[in-house]
This record gives C-alpha cells, structure tokens and sequence, in this order.
C-alpha cells in the first residue's frame, strides 16, 4: 500500500494500516468486517467497549495506529453508516 499523506489519518490499504493481528492483540473482542465492496461504508472494525477501561484502550490504540474512531450509539456512526 502507500502511505497516507501527512497530517492525514491511516486507512484500509495505507501501508501504516495495523494488520488484524495488531488490532486483535490490542483490542480483544475486536470484530473485523469483511467489505462487500470496495465503495462499503461500513467500518473496518468493531469494538464494543463495555467498561471505561475499554473506552481507554480503544482510544489509546488510534492514538498510537492514528486511525479513525467512530463512535456507534444506535446502529449508525456520526456519519450516519449504518453498521449492522
């Protein structure tokens, strides 16, 4: 992949994308989705946080990864992706 271009967040398919086994690692429980398509607008990962400890790890692993967090709190993410 290449890079993402700087001051940019990391997606799907930059070089810098943590390998599912990271996200796994890091963030157990994390669920991976597969893409129906390329244009899906569905997120590339799941994570239910259950406990402040969770919410913590979550934000500290885009911190680190410098991936985008969208925060799901009725079946849709701040931009209105549906996530079933």
């Amino acid at each position: 992949g290449v890079s993402a271009p700087q001051g940019c967040r990391v997606i799907s398919g930059d070089s810098e994308w943590p390998s599912k086994e990271i996200w796994t690692r890091e963030l157990p429980g994390v669920v991976p989705y597969e893409k129906v398509s390329k244009n899906s607008t569905q997120p590339d990962y799941l994570y239910i946080a259950k406990k402040p400890s969770e919410v913590q790890a979550a934000i500290n692993f885009v911190v680190k990864h410098n991936v985008r967090l969208s925060i799901i709190n009725s079946g849709h993410d701040f931009l209105g992706r549906l996530v079933t």
